[in-house]
């Protein structure tokens, strides 16, 4: 099912078609008036064949958003999936039609309206604890060292059986690697 936009009370509603018409009628009822200011997120909005879910409520730029219950529940419901995770925060995509590659920080123990509202603090978070390990990548970085030394100890000994002008640069290119191989040697046991 996908949503559609109107002009409503000042607001521009985002809603699934049915809940739409029954907007309208209550619009076209000079007696009656809807107050989208007073919805938050997870909120009800209650029509005679289905109840609607508030996913999105932005009061400064006007705009509510609201998918079917059905939709909610399925959709938006996270926490179970997060909370099996190691992870302190997770990234997760709303698989909802009418919100293209949207994706969501979320803390599993808060709900959807906190997670909505904290949402920078939350990417930050997560992108600290999805950063690369730096032991990790000073063992790699000390494994390529090793390579590019035993490949320097190969063309030192060429030089030594032929005798070459390159001897000198590439001793001094070994000395070099192995100076700096043991220093990260060096930090990185005291780290650990």
């Amino acid at each position: 099912m996908e949503n559609k936009n109107l002009k409503c009370y000042g607001y521009l509603l985002n809603c699934p078609d049915d809940m739409l018409g029954d907007v309208t009628k209550t619009m076209n009822n000079k007696q009656t008036t809807i107050n989208w200011n007073n919805f938050n997120v997870g909120d009800a909005f209650y029509t005679e064949k289905d109840t609607y879910k508030c996913v999105i409520a932005d009061h400064s730029m006007k705009r509510i958003v609201f998918v079917t219950e059905d939709v909610y529940n399925n959709s938006l419901n996270y926490k179970y999936e997060a909370k099996t995770m190691s992870k302190l925060v997770q990234k997760i995509k709303w698989e909802m039609p009418f919100i293209k590659n949207q994706y969501m920080f979320v803390y599993p123990e808060a709900d959807l309206e906190s997670n909505q509202k904290m949402q920078e603090p939350l990417k930050k978070l997560y992108q600290y604890e999805n950063q690369p390990d730096m032991r990790e990548k000073v063992r790699e970085y000390i494994g390529e060292l090793d390579t590019e030394i035993k490949r320097c100890k190969k063309e030192m000994l060429k030089y030594n059986k032929y005798g070459a002008i390159g001897e000198l640069t590439t001793n001094s290119r070994l000395q070099t690697l192995i100076q700096v191989r043991n220093d990260l040697q060096v930090g990185l046991e005291e780290m650990i």
